[in-house]
């Protein structure tokens, strides 16, 4: 067969495409939910993150871990130059997509009431269904990022991310003023509002098929030598569901905890006296504002765990230890040097920087909460990392264990805080935070025991630390001192931009990033050259 060479992108350069695509989603995330918050208001954020926190468990069960298991199938057929593997990867997995997202959607449709009992919040029925459509077009859109992704092009991922956030955001507001304006109910301005999410994930992968129909279709995504290794489609069909299975489970695991937190923290606090209307304002108050800022970081750590899963799987398939041990390596150090300022910054600047954004009232209910749940930023970033890593070396089964055992400890630590007067509300982050903490610790011993790798520590805590507490600590210093009489943006914005800046200087300072980190993550994976690592292996 005729072959065309694809020039492949770097490893920095997915990564950096992805986390500028996630910095626009999250942007275009506060554009939609501030405004909201405002037309909504707290308990109307309830109904409508109530909805998308069911929509969010059945899409974790049925596609998290489909997109994982093609791109490390097609990264290793592409080190074996195995075209034919990857056409029976891709039609095996278009067959499983099909078939979930219409009986997920219909699930969504015919329970909806079911459902919304089911969490305790009966009146998110109608969103739930308005959201239902979303989970077949979500199927759609994973079989093509998976294949993107596979070869290390995450152009048309980042892309479809772009367009599912700007339309979420454009008919999400406008279907939200129309129902506002009709006199309608707050349960169903939130329907109204959440088929935003519908629409936009619908043109994503629209845009998604299109990009791969014209892309094959010029054998832009043929490798050159390639050369046929036919293969039974049962095989792949095990080898697929062998992945994507627990890969699913152990995500599905933490999206069912936050749906079983959606009933527990709202039957949980009426047990201490909130009235049914006060429980669902302060959930919407803690999902609406500190959850989406505790993720925030992970935008810019997720891509770097996506962009690994297929280089790992490559190097592995052409056994090159050193050059997975030298990418683990920068791994873990760009994902601590990301988590551990940021937690930093959450944890002192919590007030101010809610106050940016959202109205005083609220700020006033979520900021202890924001600081309290700051510290899981950083366990979170490191367990993205090392889960990816054990996914991509076959050892994806043990993700599962970690994150059952954290979602079981959060599960009963938040149910025992949350009804707990003294605690109350501050249950939930708290329940979060041993949560993420337990599951990297297992995660992180199964990684050294089963590869006989190690994190070094240095890198893990001791650089990132040190800078953290050098550069955060004297912005917030200065703010608390000077800077706040410069009014709530100006003075925050200054804060801010002072953190980054010191931080960056102790980071260098320090050694945390050096020039010969950014330089081996710009190498591609296909052409190692043996370079001296940082630390332990």
């Amino acid at each position: 067969m005729r072959a065309h060479k694809r020039r492949e992108q770097t490893v920095l350069g997915g990564v950096a495409v992805l986390a500028l695509a996630g910095i626009l989603v999250k942007i275009t995330g506060l554009v939609y939910k501030i405004p909201l918050t405002y037309l909504l208001g707290d308990e109307g954020m309830g109904y409508f993150n109530a909805a998308y926190t069911v929509y969010t468990w059945l899409y974790m069960l049925s596609t998290a871990g489909f997109p994982v298991a093609v791109s490390i199938l097609i990264g290793e057929a592409r080190g074996r130059a195995d075209m034919t593997y990857q056409r029976g990867v891709l039609k095996t997995t278009a067959a499983f997509m099909l078939a979930i997202g219409t009986v997920g959607t219909l699930l969504m449709l015919l329970f909806a009431d079911p459902l919304s009992q089911a969490v305790g919040n009966g009146a998110a029925a109608p969103a739930i269904r308005a959201v239902a459509p979303t989970l077949f077009f979500i199927c759609i859109a994973s079989l093509f990022r998976g294949y993107f992704q596979g070869y290390q092009n995450m152009v048309p991922t980042a892309l479809s991310q772009v367009i599912e956030s700007v339309g979420k955001v454009a008919f999400g507001l406008l279907f939200a003023r129309w129902s506002l304006r009709a006199g309608n109910g707050l349960s169903l301005v939130a329907s109204h509002a959440i088929l935003g999410v519908s629409l936009g994930t619908f043109f994503g992968a629209v845009y998604l098929a299109v990009r791969y129909a014209i892309g094959n279709g010029r054998g832009e995504f043929v490798v050159e030598g390639a050369f046929p290794h036919p293969q039974k489609t049962p095989s792949v069909t095990r080898r697929l569901v062998g992945i994507a299975l627990p890969v699913t489970l152990s995500a599905s695991v933490m999206s069912l905890t936050t749906l079983i937190d959606l009933g527990m923290i709202i039957s949980r606090l009426q047990d201490v006296g909130y009235t049914a209307g006060e429980a669902t304002a302060l959930y919407g108050n803690y999902t609406t504002l500190v959850v989406p800022l505790f993720h925030l970081p992970s935008t810019l750590i997720t891509p770097l765990a996506t962009g690994m899963i297929p280089a790992l799987s490559k190097a592995r398939a052409m056994q090159r230890g050193e050059d997975t041990r030298l990418l683990l390596n920068n791994a873990f150090r760009v994902a601590s040097g990301i988590g551990v300022p940021c937690a930093f910054g959450m944890a002192f600047l919590a007030k101010p920087i809610l106050a940016l954004l959202y109205p005083a009232p609220s700020v006033e209910s979520a900021y202890q909460l924001l600081s309290t749940i700051s510290s899981a930023v950083f366990f979170l970033c490191v367990l993205t990392v090392t889960n990816a890593t054990l996914q991509a070396l076959g050892l994806e089964k043990y993700t599962l264990v970690s994150m059952g055992i954290g979602a079981v400890a959060k599960t009963v630590s938040g149910y025992l805080l949350l009804g707990n007067p003294n605690f109350g509300m501050l249950g939930a982050p708290i329940g979060t935070v041993v949560c993420y903490a337990l599951a990297v610790l297992i995660s992180i011993s199964v990684l050294a025991v089963k590869t006989g790798y190690t994190v070094p520590f240095g890198i893990l805590v001791g650089k990132p630390l040190v800078s953290s507490l050098l550069g955060i600590g004297i912005s917030t210093l200065l703010y608390h001192e000077f800077f706040w009489q410069l009014g709530r943006f100006g003075g925050i914005l200054l804060t801010v931009f002072l953190a980054v800046v010191l931080y960056a200087f102790m980071a260098y300072a320090t050694g945390l990033f050096t020039r010969e980190d950014l330089w081996y993550l710009t190498e591609k994976v296909r052409k190692p050259k043996k370079r001296r690592a940082h630390g332990g292996a």
